[in-house]
């Protein structure tokens, strides 16, 4: 149980769900839907279980360790990045090159600079967001791209928010962007970049709706529901974002799966 809590499941299955929608979207054939997702959900599973490999120590001293032995996050971390890298290499060279990079960037962030909050804001909202392109390929559209670059700006709106909340316990062990700027301006800077991603998201609700697929209007409810978080505490806020990405996500999946079934 513990091997498989170490790498986070929950994470790993937006993850999955997030390369589906990248190849349904890039009309992907069918070995793609399946191994894709498998791959980038084991990659996650890698780069969350180094993590706690790196940091338990820090963990057990906050009392947040999901292992009692940090040599079961470390051969957890083996075993995802291997077998995940291994499925890349059934898929294609691109699959494989960008698997090796994330792996790699996730591995180099845990050994050196996991201290610095500030920049695994980036390096997780990054990866999360390639993981649309990583199920597109090698076929990356247009509108692969744009769900890639809305789920950038709000996973670092959402990890900004989450390390607000984890200020006091994240002090002298961890620099977030709380600790350098104060926690009004990061809550500030997080709403920012949520804001972006939400106009993004309208924008992308406009396009899709004028080449007549009115279905996407069904994303205007993560619009409204995301209104209020201007005067969230970081504790909604990073709720908030989080209900939202999981409705686009279901809708966007639900809307490609009717039109793959009903043509």
């Amino acid at each position: 149980m513990e091997f498989i809590k170490v790498g986070r499941p929950t994470n790993a299955v937006m993850v999955f769900i997030a390369t589906l929608i990248g190849g349904i979207l890039s009309g992907a054939p069918l070995r793609n839907l399946i191994l894709a997702p498998l791959s980038s959900s084991l990659i996650s599973m890698g780069a969350q279980a180094i993590n706690d490999f790196v940091d338990w120590k820090i963990d057990v001293k906050r009392g947040k360790t999901r292992v009692k032995e940090k040599e079961t996050a470390l051969k957890a971390s083996e075993i995802f990045f291997t077998t995940g890298l291994f499925v890349a290499f059934m898929l294609s060279s691109e699959h494989v090159a960008v698997a090796f990079f994330a792996a790699l960037l996730s591995i180099l962030y845990a050994l050196f600079v996991q201290r610095w909050k500030v920049i695994g804001n980036i390096v997780v909202s990054s990866l999360v967001a390639l993981s649309f392109i990583y199920g597109a390929l090698p076929n990356v559209t247009p509108e692969v791209v744009m769900l890639s670059v809305i789920s950038f700006f709000a996973n670092w709106a959402r990890e900004i928010a989450k390390d607000i909340e984890d200020e006091k316990m994240d002090l002298g062990y961890k620099v977030s962007l709380v600790h350098i700027l104060g926690k009004y301006p990061a809550l500030l800077i997080s709403k920012t970049l949520l804001l972006i991603s939400t106009l993004l998201l309208l924008i992308y609700v406009y396009i899709s709706v004028i080449h007549n697929n009115i279905g996407y209007l069904l994303l205007l409810p993560a619009v409204v529901y995301l209104i209020p978080s201007i005067k969230d505490d970081e504790s909604r806020l990073q709720r908030r974002i989080k209900h939202a990405m999981i409705y686009v996500l279901a809708v966007v999946m639900g809307l490609k799966l009717w039109t793959l079934w009903k043509y």
